[in-house]
């Protein structure tokens, strides 16, 4: 213990956070405990204890002082079966901490009520009722298991929406620091490698328990995994419950998500047949979605976007779900951005000033970090989030389950698939409804390039004449078709023979978009010539006249192409060989301080980086000092 108080006092804090640590050193916290129907804070020792008496003698009355020394009567009210502190013949109920009265059978009726009550049924919680059953719970595991309760999804959609109505926002009562939370909210990944194999052996499973024990319940908790089409053919079809299932529909109507809402659009297709009654609603959910406007500042698809990039930012920034891979964190970041959408929804919060908040305050960093995730799922961009991405994604999801479930004529069908200007149908864009959605970016293409298609591609590479649009179509085709890496690697060839003098680059716009695609196709196909062959592109084009390449864009590209290494360590090496060359270039202060943000932040996200990209935060960083010094004085 001595040893303990040399540390500073940061450190030593940290250090007796651990439970483990404290209990070989036979220390305890004395912590206060705040209890806010009061507005008073106890001893969390003394409160107990005096809690355990009473538990054991319901008849008995125990003085406990609260930590300004006030004294308060602690008693059992028989007519409330409830604990009551009592001072000046005022009486206010305690929480309920029955986890430590003397009997088992008690604790467990307890334990199995609230667990029913925060819907938790993971293998953490058995473990706590296997030590409920042997014994009452000490003052630390009290904290613990209260912890476990508040991080249930019913308990803080619950809290998000109570501190909405109090106008009382921040990123972190909004986003639970604890990857617990995140377990529940779509299950744990467990073994599974794939998007697909996770919705197949975890979600399927965990829908059908759900909706077995409370089917309008499981299906609003199931809805929220549906970012991807696998989210609604993951949840079981009924028999019956027509009722139930229009209450639940008109509940989806008013007050769901649109994630929700674009899941409860495929289920209902899909199992249309067996229940007819929902075809109004179904109905009135299509008008919904195609009315919602990308465009619309204050719009819903703007909202949904901006909560996403909150969520996703803020568990890119902590870091919790670093060791998952970014499909699973993107399911519980979009997971969770709905049920703040529905506390939205639920309290009228005004948007338009909350959207540009979240923007600000995560969109750098998940700007970041969906670049890094190329590494492993090299087939989705940051921009795809979007709002003008989003509308026709949702647009061509229904229309596909429109298509499959065979629907019979009438104003469902016309409104969906209809050749009407209005019709859900003239919403589905090309190329844009056929990229890659939010989970898929570690999915293969499944369509096969078209015939035509690959002959203009040939064509073009072939050409002896090397321009911008000899690449046009191998760029279009990289997120929507299969792509064979001999493609990338033509054009890689075809850039080196040129010697990297294309004609006909007019703009900086035109310069952006070339690189941009070229390094798409390096990450999508994996061609590491491609990725170097672009390199090198990007550093001819920067030294003509008129095509300057900003730094926030010249490390877009160079983190699109970096995909191209799917092994860390030579990623790593990559992405530190372009910072370093950036850093190393003439600059003005500006420029230097928006690439030292970048390797800060990168470095963060992917801790590999610091070895890498060491010589180029020491350049830019040695930049910086020196303009700072040459700043004239202040007057």
């Amino acid at each position: 213990m001595m040893l303990l108080g040399m540390f500073p006092p940061k450190l030593r804090e940290g250090a007796l956070e651990s439970k483990a640590l404290r209990d070989r050193l036979s220390l305890s916290l004395e912590v206060a405990l705040r209890l806010d129907a009061i507005g008073v804070s106890f001893r969390r020792s003394i409160l107990f204890q005096a809690i355990r008496q009473i538990l054991n003698d319901p008849a008995s009355r125990v003085d406990v002082p609260d930590i300004e020394e006030v004294s308060w009567q602690l008693k059992f009210n028989a007519d409330k079966r409830a604990l009551e502190l009592v001072r000046e013949e005022k009486s206010h109920s305690t929480p309920d901490f029955t986890c430590l009265h003397p009997v088992a059978a008690t604790r467990l009726e307890w334990f199995d009520r609230e667990n029913k009550k925060f819907e938790l049924r993971d293998d953490r919680m058995s473990a706590w009722r296997q030590t409920l059953e042997r014994r009452p719970l000490d003052d630390e595991e009290v904290d613990e298991l209260f912890k476990e309760y508040r991080l249930s999804p019913r308990y803080v959609s619950r809290s998000i929406e109570n501190h909405l109505r109090r106008r009382s926002v921040a990123i972190d009562i909004l986003v639970p620091n604890d990857i617990r939370y995140f377990e529940r909210l779509v299950g744990q990944l467990g073994e599974c490698r794939d998007v697909k194999e996770f919705y197949n052996k975890v979600v399927t499973l965990r829908n059908a328990e759900l909706v077995s024990e409370d089917l309008a319940n499981g299906f609003r908790t199931s809805f929220l995994l549906c970012a991807h089409p696998f989210g609604a053919g993951s949840i079981p079809s009924v028999e019956g419950k027509s009722e139930e299932l229009s209450a639940l529909f008109k509940w989806i109507l008013s007050n769901g998500d649109l994630v929700s809402q674009v899941g409860a659009m495929e289920w209902g297709l899909t199992n249309l047949n067996e229940h007819p009654a929902l075809d109004e609603l179904l109905t009135k959910i299509a008008e919904r979605i195609r009315s919602e406007d990308a465009k619309d500042r204050e719009g819903r698809l703007r909202l949904f976007s901006a909560l996403v990039v909150l969520v996703d930012g803020e568990l890119a920034g902590t870091g919790i779900c670093r060791n998952r891979p970014p499909f699973w964190r993107r399911l519980a970041s979009i997971a969770h951005a709905a049920i703040i959408e529905r506390a939205i929804l639920a309290t009228g919060m005004i948007t338009a000033d909350f959207v540009e908040w979240a923007m600000e305050n995560r969109g750098f960093v998940y700007y970041l970090q969906t670049f890094i995730d190329l590494r492993r799922e090299p087939r989705w961009l940051p921009d795809f989030i979007f709002p003008e991405q989003l509308k026709p994604e949702f647009a061509g999801r229904i229309v596909a389950a429109a298509a499959q479930a065979a629907l019979e004529a009438g104003p469902l069908r016309d409104l969906i698939l209809g050749d009407g200007d209005n019709s859900l149908r003239t919403q589905v864009e090309f190329p844009d409804s056929f990229f890659p959605g939010p989970l898929e970016g570690g999915s293969p293409a499944i369509q096969s390039m078209p015939e035509d298609v690959e002959a203009a591609l040939i064509k073009n590479l072939q050409k002896d004449e090397i321009t911008p649009r000899s690449f046009a179509t191998l760029v279009n085709s990289a997120l929507v078709w299969k792509l064979d890496q001999k493609w990338a690697d033509l054009a890689a060839d075809r850039l080196r023979q040129a010697k990297y003098q294309l004609r006909d680059i007019t703009s900086q716009n035109e310069a952006f978009t070339l690189l941009s695609g070229l390094s798409t196709v390096a990450a999508v196909t994996r061609s590491k010539r491609l990725a170097e062959e672009t390199r090198i592109l990007m550093r001819v084009i920067k030294r003509k006249p008129g095509l300057e390449i900003t730094m926030e864009n010249a490390v877009r590209i160079s983190l699109i192409a970096a995909a191209a290494y799917q092994d860390l360590g030579d990623w790593c090496k990559y992405v530190g060989d372009c910072l370093s060359e950036f850093a190393f270039e003439d600059m003005a202060p500006d420029k230097a301080l928006v690439l030292r943000n970048h390797i800060a932040v990168l470095r963060l996200l992917e801790p590999a980086l610091w070895r890498t990209s060491s010589r180029a935060d020491a350049a830019v960083t040695g930049l910086l000092a020196v303009a700072r010094t040459d700043l004239p004085a202040t007057p």
